[in-house]
């Protein structure tokens, strides 16, 4: 549809003039966006302005829940649970004739937070005096760490086992900051810190005889 006519200097026209002037029909643009919904992945969607009409060049202007985002490209990246929200572009064509028109379309974003897991923890166990083995995990989202527990499976220990003896360790990964994944924690792995061999590696005593001492002797 025409929505209005210019001459070749830009000037609109809303009926046709009285005098011989040379007109060029406006029929504007159409501009649209999908909204997107998504859970936590740690990738990037965009949120994009699609536009149809030939020779306008656009500018857009962003806002999310009512406020200016300082966004001016026709998309934005959606990433977090924090950028879910309702959002508007306001989209401004500029013709060849210099005609401008103005549209303003809105989407709705929704990032869901993740659960995330961790694999259960994977040791070797050692002896004691040695130097304790790292353990290894791999979360879906975040770095695993790791906490260890008595034989009981209940009391948890400050640090890594120092004494020989029966042990389990955990591995988990704190909730995210930004909301946008869960806690998550394995299964208790058990694991022991083996005694040390021992030996005596020398020793040296004196004998003796009622009357006194007798010799000395070494191992």
């Amino acid at each position: 549809a025409v929505l209005a006519w210019v001459d070749e200097n830009g000037a609109v026209y809303e009926k046709m003039p009285e005098e011989d002037v040379v007109l060029y029909a406006v029929t504007g643009f159409e501009a649209s966006m999908a909204g997107v919904e998504k859970t936590y992945d740690g990738e990037a969607a965009k949120l994009e302005v699609v536009t149809a009409g030939e020779g306008y060049e656009y500018t857009y202007a962003w806002k999310k829940d009512g406020a200016p985002l300082g966004e001016t490209g026709s998309f934005i990246e959606i990433v977090n649970v924090a950028d879910s929200g309702e959002y508007t572009c306001t989209v401004t064509g500029t013709g060849k004739y210099g005609e401008v028109f103005e549209q303003t379309i809105a989407a709705s974003v929704s990032v869901a937070q993740a659960q995330n897991s961790v694999s259960k923890a994977q040791i070797e166990g050692w002896t004691y005096a040695e130097t304790a083995k790292t353990p290894s995990a791999t979360a879906a989202f975040g770095t695993a760490a790791f906490r260890y527990f008595e034989e009981d499976g209940k009391t948890v220990i400050d640090g890594v086992p120092e004494n020989a003896g029966s042990y389990y360790v955990q591995a988990y990964v704190a909730a995210d900051a930004a909301g946008n994944y869960t806690a998550a924690e394995s299964e208790l792995v058990s694991f022991a810190v083996a005694k040390a061999e021992n030996a005596i590696t020398s020793m040296t005593a004196d004998g003796w005889t009622p009357s006194g001492w007798l010799s000395c002797w070494t191992l």
